[in-house]
């Protein structure tokens, strides 16, 4: 269409989609005329001025006009010129400003996934990939049950060979006597080596790591050479049986010294994380498929449990003096079983609600034997009888831990490991230590969601415990050690980053993290630990950690480096969560820092959002500094905010883009634009 053409549409496009009000005119459709007249600003921008001189002058209703503009201005890139115009032409004041400017806004986010299906080869290549790396990682026997096979299959040859020899030499032969000296000697290196591992390493990775493949063939050898020293014969296989033993007592000197070569490289920290991780990771996926069924029946019992009205989930004790207390009878998972809670949904008293269930301890947490899980309370003057105990603990009983219990071991000698090697100076050992433990708990946390199915959005979940352990203990490290605190504080970032949106990884860090430190402690290990928390809570939507650590940050003295944060954490929420934007506009604005730290902090917040395409947030902004754009534009042009911009922009991403004084400047612009 030739923009002459487009010039003599628009104003009837505008005439049909926004006529004067008349009460008393019939019901028109209005759709497709500002859908026509959208579509005629996106093409030709140059029609701007037709719509700002109808928006002047009063032609036509202001409301539907502005309706059409906006449906243009969301699909151009930096229309705050133009809003500004339109802002200026319609006289709109700030509130009637800022409902245009939501009409401006993107709907769309960098969140929305763009999902593909490869194809039937690259899939099966995946998949083959995938058995190989599990044949590779399988369990903690593979290599000594290997060295086992070889040493039989070594004395299967050789007994074959023996047998079919005739005229060896007899001169060597071994007794019984000598080859239990020769076990006794064998069984000192095993002990050695063991004690060699558990001076070394972490009692649990000592122990998984101390037998070797090598060492178990030394110790087959062994055994077979007793077997064949113990053997009767008849004299004319005594040289056969010489020979034999011979092989066997190579066998066992080759083996022997081979696992002694390797004996220290073997019990070298890192070495044996890496072997541990390798070849317990089926461990870790049997842990999350356990918890992933707890997750899976907590969330169908904080479902169905309303229907009960007897039964109630509570977090603390029952506030009454008369209870009945249902303790746990092993240690386990607590978990509540529907099918009981309909069996005694069957009895008058229940029913009658003359006896009520509490369940004390969260649903999914870890208890001791003989600890307080649930309580019967009965009404004033009623009883509780055995049988109804015996019900209620019918009810609410344990799961054991199971493989769980190893991996959470594993998780806090892991994070030891992570310490032991950063307070010696080695970071680098310390990172790959790092990431070994962020692929088990990785892989756990991958098996408990395939095992449950998704709960709504913001459900309550019971967090994995080897995420509560990990966290803790890496929080004892940073409390207690100041050396190993850069390495703990990758580590802290990394399970942030494990966090998906129901396993709410970035909330427990947060509020494990205001337990552990005080508020009036190191301000920046604040700053680190709770932007990755924060900025990983905007990418898996946890509203619960955004908010915690807001209230952190506001119980910081140091309120100017906090303004600052939240300043960055707004810029990171402004491309995907802008409604989280404007919380932390809100904060910024009712903060006691000084006035200039929550100028520049705003100043950033708006320019972000112009990129972003929310234009409520930027004008929300820009009315904010109001008769303060010639200190904005004196600021961003600035040669140090450029040295600060490019600073910060490298440990807080470029949410202003590659030229964020361009960005800066063009903000102070609309805040001068808007002026009254």
């Amino acid at each position: 269409m030739a923009p002459a053409h487009r010039r003599d549409l628009l104003p009837r496009a505008l005439e049909l989609g926004a006529p004067r009000v008349d009460p008393y005119a019939p019901a028109k459709a209005y759709d497709e005329a500002r859908w026509a007249g959208s579509a005629l600003l996106v093409a030709d921008p140059a029609l701007d001025e037709i719509v700002l001189d109808r928006l002047q002058d009063g032609s036509l209703e202001r409301d539907g006009v502005l309706l059409i503009l906006a449906g243009a201005l969301v699909q151009r890139d930096r229309a705050w010129r133009q809003y500004a115009a339109a802002v200026d032409a319609a006289g709109l004041g700030r509130d009637r400003a800022l409902r245009f400017a939501q009409s401006c806004d993107r709907r769309a986010t960098t969140l929305d996934p763009i999902e593909t299906r490869l194809g039937i080869w690259a899939r099966g290549r995946a998949r083959a990939a995938l058995i190989g790396t599990r044949v590779r990682t399988s369990g903690i026997w593979t290599m000594p049950a290997f060295g086992v096979l070889i040493a039989v299959a070594w004395g299967s040859v050789a007994t074959a060979i023996a047998t079919r020899t005739s005229d060896v030499p007899h001169g060597y032969a071994i007794g019984p006597g000598d080859t239990l000296a020769a076990l006794s000697l064998l069984v000192a290196a095993v002990i050695f080596a063991a004690e060699l591992a558990a001076e070394r390493l972490q009692g649990l990775i000592a122990r998984r790591v101390a037998l070797s493949g090598p060492l178990a063939a030394a110790l087959a050898f062994q055994v077979l050479l007793l077997l064949t020293a113990s053997w009767r014969v008849s004299p004319g296989d005594v040289d056969n049986r010489a020979f034999l033993e011979a092989l066997m007592v190579a066998g066992l000197v080759l083996s022997l010294t081979i696992a002694l070569l390797g004996l220290l490289r073997r019990t070298d920290e890192l070495r044996a994380i890496d072997l541990y991780a390798r070849r317990r990771r089926r461990l870790f996926v049997r842990a999350g498929r356990i918890h992933g069924a707890v997750q899976s029946a907590a969330v169908k019992v904080r479902a169905e449990i309303s229907s009960f009205g007897w039964a109630r989930l509570s977090a603390t004790r029952a506030h009454s003096e008369r209870r009945a207390p249902i303790v746990a009878p092993r240690r386990g998972f607590v978990l509540v079983h529907l099918e009981a809670l309909e069996a005694m949904d069957r009895g008058d008293r229940w029913r009658s609600q003359t006896l009520r269930l509490r369940v004390t301890t969260p649903l999914g947490e870890i208890v001791a034997a003989g600890e307080e899980v649930a309580a019967v309370v009965p009404d004033v003057g009623s009883n509780v009888s055995a049988t109804d105990v015996a019900a209620a603990a019918q009810a609410v009983r344990t799961r054991k831990v199971g493989a769980a219990a190893e991996a959470i071991e594993a998780v806090g000698a892991l994070v030891a490991s992570v310490g032991r090697l950063a307070s010696s100076g080695n970071a680098e050992a310390a990172a790959r230590a790092t990431d070994h433990l962020l692929d088990l708990l990785r892989v756990s946390l991958d098996a408990a969601r395939r095992g449950r199915p998704e709960p709504p959005r913001g459900y309550y979940l019971p967090v994995s415990p080897l995420a509560r352990v990990a966290v803790d203990r890496t929080l004892a490290a940073i409390r207690d050690e100041i050396d190993v605190r850069g390495s703990m504080e990758t580590l802290l970032e990394g399970i942030v980053g494990l966090g998906a949106e129901h396993e709410g990884l970035p909330w427990l860090v947060v509020t494990r993290f205001t337990y552990a430190v005080r508020a009036d402690g190191d301000t920046g290990l604040h700053i680190n630990v709770l932007w990755h928390a924060a900025r990983r809570a905007i990418d898996v939507a946890d509203a619960r950690a955004v908010t915690a650590v807001l209230g952190r940050l506001d119980e910081l003295p140091d309120k100017e480096r906090a303004v600052d944060l939240v300043g960055w954490i707004g810029t990171y929420a402004v491309w995907t969560r802008p409604d989280w934007a404007m919380r932390t506009l809100r904060w910024i604005s009712s903060s006691s820092a000084p006035a200039v730290r929550r100028r520049v902090a705003t100043h950033r917040l708006g320019a972000a959002a112009m990129l972003a395409g929310f234009q409520s947030l930027a004008a929300d902004s820009a009315y904010g500094l109001q008769g303060q754009a010639a200190a904005l534009r004196s600021y961003a042009t600035l040669d140090t905010t450029a040295a600060y911009e490019q600073h910060v922009g490298e440990l807080y991403g470029l949410p202003l883009g590659d030229d964020p004084q361009w960005a800066l400047v063009e903000f102070a612009d609309l805040v001068e634009s808007l002026a009254p």
